[in-house]
């Protein structure tokens, strides 16, 4: 959607240069008219196709995807001439000016080459509607994000009009597409590094790092950086920060939520009284990424206060609506921020607010993923409090609604499935089967959970041998895993499997 933004602003910039020069000897507007006129909003069209296939997974997403990589590097040279026709700069100069968008194109190329849009068909849903209680308005879930486009490509123009008029120095169209790419990038990094920033100042960790296509994730108690070319069309960012404790202040969450678009805020007014002084000062020659910078940060300021439901989540807005309202939805989103507490803090599912994961539940809000992963969530709260009864009760909820999400639960949440079923049900065939449909998803992370439910599984089939080995695997892995909650709670599961496996496995033992 940012290059169908791109086309847009060039649509209108190129009409501009047209009808600027029509004066010029020679340079007549009708062919360049046409270009402007008919390629552009085909451009258009094809960029707004590929988005759609991209983010819905069409069959032919990988096409469409491809075309536009393609495109991408053809459109510069066309561009070469017509500038150098008008302007008469060098074309060596103004591919370089270009080097940026040559070099997303071959990266899209590269990114989508192999791509298989079917197999993330089932794992992708895109859904922007609002849910009942959530504070979002269907009406500007779907159309801000259109009126801040149109808003975005007004204020270009008048950013070129009033350059010209200022007298500075003159901006080609792919080297503002460029300059733009790079603000958006370097505002979604600061918003997210305002969310981060004030999360860290009130005790909170970071869990994960968003900024375009730059994602750093801890991953077992150490920092994984990794470069996704997939997210290179659609700028964005995240920030997981999650609390230390169990019950963290609403202040705090209201204070970190509010950070990023705060930082935006600031950010861009700077920029824009950069900008705006711009003339015969030290900076003069970036003004127009000061100029783009101001713009799309205080767009972003202002779009992420409003309250809308967006296909990954909900804005800033939103979530403070939710919290001040004390709605089931922030209940939700706290469950979820409590859980990944437990991989960087003492928090353990013990100290989980069961009321808080069955409230969601009880309002009907979750789909059948979310409401899996809650039960999932409630089962380990109850093993870690020693209420066998109520744990197995979440687990035959969580089986019961399987079937609705089988394609978008991946291998890593079958583990406790299989450990539930072999070291709570004493259930050899039920743990089986658990086991069976996580080999199916080809697992990559073989953690502690994986020899834990591998050595469970081998114990109540009668394999102690082999149960014995899993479970050295698995005191192996936890004992290099750091001292936070998860791991804790994972080794005394390794301890009761210990003691299990010492005696043989039987159909009606009690639990341990």
């Amino acid at each position: 959607m940012l290059a169908s933004l791109f086309v847009v602003v060039g649509f209108f910039t190129l009409l501009d240069l047209v009808t600027m020069h029509q004066h010029l000897p020679g340079t007549g507007p009708s062919f360049y008219s046409w270009i402007a006129v008919i390629f552009l909003p085909l451009c258009g069209g094809l960029y707004t196709i590929a988005a759609a296939a991209y983010f819905l997974k069409w069959r032919s997403a990988r096409f469409w995807c491809l075309a536009v990589g393609a495109l991408n590097l053809v459109i510069p040279f066309m561009m070469c001439y017509i500038v150098w026709h008008f302007t008469h700069q060098s074309i060596a100069s103004i591919l370089l000016e270009n080097s940026l968008l040559l070099s997303l194109s071959l990266a899209t190329i590269v990114a989508f080459w192999r791509w298989d849009p079917a197999a993330e068909k089932n794992l992708v849903k895109v859904e922007s509607g609002a849910k009942p209680g959530d504070g979002t308005s269907s009406a500007l879930n779907h159309g801000l994000p259109v009126i801040s486009v149109l808003v975005f490509s007004w204020l270009w123009m008048q950013w070129n009009h009033w350059g010209d008029r200022t007298g500075l120095p003159a901006v080609s169209f792919w080297s503002s597409l460029s300059l733009a790419t790079a603000a958006d990038f370097v505002v979604a990094f600061l918003h997210e590094a305002g969310h981060a920033l004030c999360g860290l100042a009130l005790g909170s960790r970071i869990t994960a790092f968003l900024a375009g296509p730059f994602q750093w994730h801890l991953h077992q108690g150490r920092w994984k950086f990794r470069l996704n070319p997939l997210t290179l069309l659609a700028m964005g960012g995240g920030a997981g920060v999650v609390p230390t404790r169990a019950s963290e202040p609403k202040r705090f969450q209201l204070a970190m939520i509010a950070a990023g678009p705060l930082t935006s805020a600031v950010t861009g007014l700077v920029a824009l009284w950069m900008a705006f002084n711009a003339a015969d000062s030290p900076w003069q020659s970036q003004w127009f990424f000061l100029a783009m910078f101001a713009t799309i940060s205080l767009e972003a300021a202002v779009v992420n206060l409003v309250p809308l439901r967006t296909a990954t989540g909900y804005s800033d807005g939103a979530r403070i609506a939710q919290l001040f309202r004390g709605s089931v939805w922030a209940d939700l989103h706290e469950v979820f921020r409590t859980g990944a507490a437990t991989t960087v803090s003492a928090v353990r599912p013990a100290d989980y607010d069961i009321a808080a994961i069955h409230r969601p539940i009880a309002a009907g809000i979750t789909n059948d993923s979310q409401t899996f992963l809650l039960r999932l969530l409630a089962y380990s709260f109850y093993i870690d409090r020693r209420q066998p009864e109520m744990a197995l009760q979440e687990l035959s909820a969580a089986a019961e609604i399987y079937q609705g999400c089988a394609a978008k639960i991946p291998a890593e949440l079958h583990y406790g499935l299989v450990i539930g079923a072999a070291m709570e049900r004493r259930d050899a065939a039920q743990a089986r089967m658990w086991w069976d449909r996580m080999e199916a998803k080809n697992p990559t992370w073989l953690n502690g959970d994986y020899w834990l439910g591998k050595s469970a599984l081998h114990w109540t089939e009668g394999d102690c041998e082999a149960a014995k080995a899993a479970w050295n695997k698995a005191a192996q892995y936890l004992a290099e895993m750091p001292q936070v909650g998860t791991y804790a709670y994972d080794r005394d599961v390794l301890a009761r499997l210990a003691a299990m496996i010492q005696t043989p496995a039987t159909a009606d033992a009690a639990m341990a």
